[in-house]
C-alpha cells in the first residue's frame, strides 16, 4: 500500500502534537505565557522561509487568516482559563467530537463531496463508518465524567476547534504550498500578539514577569518550535485531502504516541491501551479506503 502524502503529514503532525504535550508534561510552563512563546517561535522560526517564499497575494486568505487568529485567541484564553477547573482528561474526551463533526461539515457545504458518496456508497459508507470508530475510540481512551457544565465552559474552544480545520481549507484555496503554510504560521502569530497582550494587560490573568522567567522563556521556545512543525505539517496537509476530517482523524494517533511513550518510560497512565490500537486500526482502514475513494 502506498501511504498518500496527506496521510504522511498528518502523522508527522501527530508526532508533534505528542511531543509538545510531552514536554509541556515535563517542563510545566504557565499556560497562558507558553502560548505567547510559542507564537514569538513561530515568527522567529518562520520569518526566513517569508522572505525567501513571499505571501499569498489573494486578499480572501488574510481575511479567513484574521478570522481564525481572532477564533483562536479567544479559545486559547478560555482553555487555559478553564483547563485547572474541568481538568484535561474531560477536554480530550469531548475533543474528538470536533472532528467527525468537522468532517460533516465539509461535506455539507462542498457539493463535489457529496456526489463521491453517492457515486462509491460502499467505500463513502466504509468511510463514515471508520471515522465514527476512530472517534469512539478515542473518547474511550479515558473515562473522565462529561458534564453540561463542562460543555457550557468550554462550548467556545470546541467550536474553534469545529471551524478551525475548515478555515484552513479555505485558506489552503487561496494559496499554494509554498507560501501559505509559512504565511499562515506567520501572520497568524503576529495577529495573535496585540489580543493576548490586550487580555493580559486588563484582565492580569498572569504577572507580566512569569512572560520573562528564565523557565518561560526557555521552555516556551522549545515547546513552540516544536509546535512550528506540528502546525506547519498539519496545515501543509490541507493542500492535498479534499476534507479535514481525514487529517483530523488520523493526527488522532497523538494520543497513542503518548501513551506508548509513558509505557516506555514506566510511567503510570490509565488510558485504555485497547482504545489506542483501536485509534490505530481505524487510521490504517481510514487510508486504505481514502486511497480508493478518489
Amino acid at each position: 500500500m502506498i501511504v498518500p502524502l496527506w496521510a504522511i503529514l498528518g502523522m508527522i503532525a501527530a508526532f508533534f502534537s505528542a511531543a509538545t504535550m510531552l514536554l509541556q508534561e515535563r517542563l510545566k510552563v504557565n499556560g497562558l505565557a507558553l502560548a505567547v512563546w510559542c507564537k514569538i517561535a513561530c515568527v522567529a522560526a518562520t520569518f526566513p522561509f517569508v522572505l525567501m517564499f513571499g505571501i499569498p497575494d489573494d486578499p480572501l486568505f488574510y481575511g479567513f487568516l484574521a478570522i481564525q487568529a481572532v477564533t483562536f485567541a479567544i479559545s486559547d484564553v478560555i482553555w487555559y482559563r478553564e483547563l485547572p477547573h474541568i481538568g484535561a482528561g474531560v477536554i480530550s474526551r469531548l475533543f474528538p467530537l470536533t472532528v467527525i463533526i468537522g468532517f460533516g461539515l465539509w461535506v455539507a457545504i462542498e457539493p463535489t463531496q457529496i456526489h463521491k458518496f453517492f457515486d462509491q456508497p460502499v467505500i463513502g459508507s466504509g468511510i463514515i463508518l471508520t471515522m465514527v470508530m476512530s472517534i469512539y475510540f478515542a473518547m474511550s481512551l479515558r473515562k473522565c465524567h462529561l458534564s453540561m457544565v463542562a460543555l457550557r465552559k468550554i462550548w467556545f474552544v470546541l467550536l474553534a476547534n469545529i471551524t478551525g480545520p475548515i478555515v484552513a481549507m479555505l485558506l489552503a484555496l487561496h494559496s499554494n504550498p509554498q507560501q501559505g503554510p509559512w504565511a499562515y504560521l506567520f501572520i497568524e502569530a503576529l495577529m495573535m500578539f496585540p489580543l493576548w497582550l490586550g487580555y493580559i494587560a486588563i484582565k492580569k490573568p498572569i504577572p507580566w514577569s512569569a512572560l520573562i522567567e528564565k523557565k518561560t522563556c526557555q521552555g516556551g521556545l522549545i515547546i513552540g518550535l516544536v509546535m512550528v512543525g506540528m502546525i506547519y505539517s498539519y496545515v501543509i496537509g490541507f493542500y492535498y485531502i479534499d476534507n479535514p476530517g481525514y487529517l483530523g482523524a488520523v493526527r488522532l494517533l497523538d494520543s497513542v504516541i503518548i501513551i506508548a511513550v509513558h509505557k516506555y518510560l514506566n510511567k503510570y497512565d490509565e488510558s485504555n491501551i485497547k482504545a489506542g490500537l483501536g485509534i490505530v486500526a481505524c487510521a490504517v482502514v481510514l487510508i486504505i479506503l481514502k486511497n480508493n475513494f478518489g
